[in-house]
């Protein structure tokens, strides 16, 4: 991504989304400081049986990754980050049946313990349904850590 496309992203605004994601990571987790965190979502789709509408149900994620054990623990939120909807952990075996798939703009992952299905994106400056934020630094660490992850041998 060019410096001139960096510059037109409000850098007060993602300032202020990463320590709402902070501040909610830290109260809901022991030793919060400890992990790194990103933003995730998810949009699923269902029919109802009146009239077979479609229904699309959006969820937010808050990703913290510890690099010394290699955990992850992931906080189902709201855009606004005001609540802990649910709580998931994810330990290094949990973590090796993960399906892990990424594009130009975006990384998917699927979680199979607790039927997660996510994206984590660079940026999003659409605030109508979910946050608002640059993390393109913070993916790539993140793609570090979990490329790392997977090149380990596993302990017998």
């Amino acid at each position: 991504m060019s410096l001139l496309h960096r510059k037109r992203f409000d850098k007060e605004k993602n300032i202020e989304t990463k320590n709402k994601m902070q501040k909610l990571f830290s109260k809901e987790i022991k030793k919060a400081s400890d992990y790194k965190l990103l933003y995730g979502y998810n949009v699923s789709e269902y029919h109802t049986t009146k009239k077979h509408e479609k229904v699309l149900k959006y969820q937010n994620y808050v990703l913290g990754y510890r690099e010394s054990d290699m955990s992850i623990i992931i906080l189902e939120t709201t855009k606004e980050f005001d609540g802990c909807i649910k709580k998931y952990a994810f330990n290094r075996q949990d973590l090796l049946k993960t399906i892990y798939k990424s594009g130009p703009d975006y990384y998917f992952f699927e979680l199979p313990k607790e039927d997660i299905y996510f994206y984590l994106i660079p940026e999003n400056k659409d605030e109508d349904i979910f946050a608002y934020i640059n993390q393109e630094d913070e993916i790539y660490d993140f793609k570090e850590f979990f490329d790392d992850f997977r090149r380990k041998p596993r302990k017998k």
